[in-house]
């Protein structure tokens, strides 16, 4: 068959080259501008840029063929092959950086004390406990953002957690001002519905109402005591006045003899 490579839209596109180009499809703009398929570079264009990888893949062989002159269908097959190769190792990389990205930017909140404050909390909450059960271990997906700025920063997030018997979400709101953290909010969801549990409510002491008035403690019973010795409570001077009229009476009795 005639070679009518490069020939523009007169071009015949042999029937070896119909089908699907991975190449085009994976590299899109960068494949274009070497292929001459500069149609490609509608890629940056919004909303038509979502489209546009799937129309090279779909037509890629057939304007590369008609774009640009090649030596033979076997050339052109050779150097497409090349272009799938390295979009396929691109595509590789480029998942890799994003887990990795994805991995370390979770790792970084899951050290940040907005976080560990939250699952301390959390994780010590009696009415959490009794709802999705003990252990309570948080989950590795996260979805919000910590910023810092100087001194001063903020952080809105939420973090899955499961217990035992359910899951739930733990949604957190806190800033921070001269290098302190401030839990602003902190509630606890129940993935099955219900209240949500306010963590950071402290329970107040319960006071008395108005019409309520304090009453006394009850008086301590008395003792018993066994009664007093009459001869105890007799004062000693009345016992020295006996013993010196006694003492009287024998002298008289005496001078008398």
């Amino acid at each position: 068959m005639e070679n009518t490579s490069g020939q523009g839209k007169q071009a015949v596109i042999p029937a070896e080259l119909k089908g699907w180009n991975w190449g085009a499809f994976l590299m899109n703009w960068v494949w274009g501008i070497f292929n001459k398929t500069y149609i490609a570079l509608l890629t940056f264009v919004p909303l038509v840029g979502m489209f546009m990888p799937f129309v090279l893949g779909f037509k890629g062989n057939a304007w590369a063929w008609r774009n640009k002159k090649w030596d033979s269908i076997e050339h052109f097959r050779k150097v497409q092959r090349k272009w799938a190769m390295w979009g396929i190792i691109m595509l590789i990389f480029s998942l890799v950086v994003s887990a990795g990205s994805v991995f370390f930017l979770f790792e970084t909140l899951k050290s940040s004390e907005p976080y560990v404050m939250a699952i301390d909390k959390v994780q010590a909450s009696r009415e959490v406990q009794n709802i999705i059960g003990a252990p309570i271990k948080p989950g590795w997906w996260m979805v919000g953002d910590i910023s810092t700025e100087g001194t001063g920063g903020k952080a809105e997030f939420s973090i899955p957690v499961e217990g035992s018997k359910k899951k739930g979400t733990v949604s957190v709101r806190a800033t921070k001002e001269n290098n302190k953290w401030k839990m602003e909010q902190l509630y606890f969801l129940p993935e099955s519905g219900g209240a949500a549990i306010d963590l950071l409510k402290i329970p107040q002491p319960r006071l008395p109402s108005p019409g309520q008035t304090k009453q006394p403690p009850p008086e301590a019973p008395p003792i018993d005591t066994p009664p007093p010795d009459k001869e105890a409570m007799q004062p000693k001077k009345a016992t020295a006045g006996k013993a010196v009229k006694d003492t009287v009476m024998e002298k008289k009795a005496t001078a008398g003899d």
